[in-house]
């Protein structure tokens, strides 16, 4: 994650141009009731970001271990918002949070991703054992 930081930090264009700053402010202050998940999906689509929903993705499962690594959502989010939108402004910080927070339901499920949960009772099994 650390090196895809660099790597944007230093790319001559944001992930998220200011031309695309209002889109995933007005869907994140969509008035109670609404689908924000729908109105994030639509933003993804008119942005075109191929790379977009893989960053969220890894981002994701950075904090999903973030009782080990430290890294909640929130914490992410201060880390990553700054680089993807190239604004200091507080709200982007909110928005990745709510992104890294409801990956699964912006951009669908992913079947490779286990979580620490699974991935913790997979490490308890007990190896098969062989008969030779």
């Amino acid at each position: 994650a650390g090196l895809m930081k660099s790597y944007y930090r230093e790319a001559e264009m944001p992930m998220f141009p200011e031309a695309v700053h209002n889109l995933f402010t007005d869907a994140y202050c969509s008035p109670p009731g609404s689908d924000r998940f729908s109105k994030f999906k639509e933003v993804f689509k008119a942005c075109s970001n191929h790379a977009a929903p893989l960053l969220f993705k890894l981002l994701h499962k950075v904090s999903t271990y973030a009782e080990v690594n430290m890294m909640s959502p929130e914490n992410i989010s201060i880390c990553w918002a700054p680089t993807l939108f190239r604004s200091f402004d507080t709200q982007f910080i909110e928005i990745v949070s709510f992104l890294v927070h409801h990956y699964i339901d912006v951009f669908g499920p992913s079947e490779e991703t286990p979580s620490p949960s699974s991935t913790a009772a997979a490490a308890a099994q007990p190896p098969p054992s062989s008969s030779a």
